[in-house]
């Protein structure tokens, strides 16, 4: 947690020095004081159609868990925890919000965690892949996140391979609880990618989820659209979710740094100086696409989180601490 602190903090200040050096600091302010004030409001508005569309992804993923839950219930828990985005295992808190909320134990809800995560990254590579490969940009990208997919893919449906090294683990005292929490996140993934044991066809949880994950990226580039277009750049819809769909790629290599702060951000102004747009306005639409797409992502759910959990989260400190 440390390390990430200090790399966090490093990378931060190595780009606040790039910055200043590739970027006239005026300028930049000045190309982001131009943009439309009232686009910020319609931009807020998509974000939340964002996050409510992976909230009904997460529903379903759950429900074919065998986890009885509403809508509305998904809703609270996955914009709640929204506010946890930058911080390591910010998915997992997302499980402990849902066993306050439902009494379900986390090892029945983590195979549906994992695979939103899964799909996030699948539906968001697909368009990347189809895109560098249309544009003739960051191929080898695309090429390393389809080899990515290829093998997240086989693993989880040879069984033997996962199979083998959880009988290792639970060999060892320590790590027999891990195993076991594997175990089931491992087999909640192939329910959800399989659809075994319904009356459904199968893959069709998988397919829907897919489905409302390029959804939610086109309402994504709708929003870098709204604010290209603010500074009459040449760069379509079509590109604009390109744009959108890649920056989700990104921001995941750049895991390593909490939110990926500071590396997403030098690789979306990357592509968009490739795509032709002028260094300044390339960053100022990403410094306002960040604001939207992670500030006002994270204030969102803090919002939610206090208003619905924090009551729950006071009480169960209170009853640790007794104890």
């Amino acid at each position: 947690m440390k390390l990430r602190f200090f790399i966090f903090i490093a990378v931060g200040i190595f780009i606040l020095y790039a910055l200043s050096h590739a970027v006239d600091p005026k300028k930049l302010a000045r190309q982001i004081s131009h943009f439309p004030k009232e686009r910020i409001i319609f931009l807020c508005i998509l974000s939340v159609i964002i996050s409510l569309l992976k909230s009904w992804r997460f529903f379903l993923l759950l429900r074919k868990n065998n986890v009885k839950v509403k809508f509305w219930q998904i809703c609270k828990v996955y914009i709640a925890g929204q506010s946890t985005t930058p911080i390591p295992g910010g998915e997992i808190f997302r499980s402990i919000l849902l066993k306050h909320e439902t009494g379900v134990d986390t090892k029945q809800t983590s195979g549906a965690v994992v695979m939103q995560a899964l799909i996030v990254f699948f539906s968001s590579a697909v368009i990347a892949i189809i895109g560098s490969l249309v544009y003739g940009i960051l191929i080898n990208i695309a090429l390393i996140t389809l080899t990515l997919i290829i093998v997240v893919i086989y693993l989880i449906l040879n069984q033997k391979i996962f199979m083998k090294l959880f009988s290792k683990m639970k060999e060892h005292q320590k790590l027999k609880k891990t195993a076991t929490t594997l175990i089931a996140t491992h087999k909640g993934v192939r329910n959800n990618l399989l659809h075994r044991g319904s009356q459904h066809k199968p893959g069709i949880t998988f397919m829907s989820s897919v489905g409302i994950g390029l959804v939610s990226n086109l309402v994504g580039g709708v929003m870098i659209y709204a604010i290209v277009s603010a500074y009459a750049l040449p760069i379509n819809f079509i590109q604009s979710v390109y744009i959108y769909s890649m920056s989700i790629i990104i921001a995941a290599v750049s895991g390593i740094v909490p939110g990926g702060v500071g590396l997403a951000e030098g690789g979306i102004a990357g592509l968009l100086v490739l795509l032709k747009v002028e260094v300044s306005k390339a960053f100022a639409i990403v410094l306002i696409f960040r604001f939207i797409n992670l500030v006002f992502y994270i204030l969102f759910g803090l919002v939610f989180l206090l208003l619905f959990y924090s009551k729950t989260l006071i009480f169960t400190k209170k009853v640790k601490a007794k104890k």
